[in-house]
């Protein structure tokens, strides 16, 4: 099994992990409520440093255009963004951020964006809440 196999198998295990940790946790900021948020901003940005570098800016659009799961797959992506920002935003205006300048760091990066916006957002949370 090569890289490009084990990776989403990788990325399904964390995901599974950290949203039902989260989901069945009291919802109370902790420093690692915005630790592993920033962790996987890093993580992830690393990555698409390299597949950018490697495949182009706009390598992504190619696969969006294949076929039919290709544009579902950017849909989803577009529909799950969309109401990360949409949920994000009344909370980070509630600790002094400005969300429309991460809204346009979305638009520009996916999901890169969000996860700069939920790590700072949590953070902040833990600050007042401390």
């Amino acid at each position: 099994m090569d890289l490009t196999a084990i990776i989403p198998f990788a990325g399904l295990a964390a995901f599974l992990v950290i949203v039902f940790a989260s989901v069945l946790g009291d919802g109370k900021p902790t420093a690692m409520s915005w630790i592993l948020p920033t962790l996987i901003l890093a993580i992830f940005t690393i990555f698409s440093v390299i597949v950018v570098v490697q495949d182009g800016p706009l390598g992504f659009w190619e696969e969006h255009v294949l076929g039919l799961w290709g544009n579902q797959i950017w849909l989803d992506l577009l529909i799950a963004l969309g109401m990360t920002l949409i949920l994000l935003a009344p909370r980070a205006r509630a600790v002094g951020m400005r969300p429309v300048l991460y809204a346009l760091l979305t638009c520009c990066t996916g999901s890169i964006g969000t996860l700069a916006l939920f790590g700072r957002l949590r953070y902040l949370e833990y600050k007042s809440a401390g």
